[in-house]
């Protein structure tokens, strides 16, 4: 069992250019957040999580 986490969001503007964004590692009872990015026109392409071991 992992002691943090961290969410990962995949990130894709209008160009179809992607980049990967982390949010900060937290505990098991927390929640971890990332953001693309403030432009309306860039969105999510996939999201997921990372483990520390």
């Amino acid at each position: 069992m992992a002691d943090k986490f961290r969410g990962r969001l995949t990130c894709v503007d209008p160009r179809g250019s992607t980049w990967v964004v982390y949010g900060s590692w937290k505990g098991n009872t927390q929640t971890s957040t990332a953001k693309c990015s403030d432009n309306p026109n860039v969105g999510i392409l996939k999201t997921g999580v990372s483990f520390s071991a």
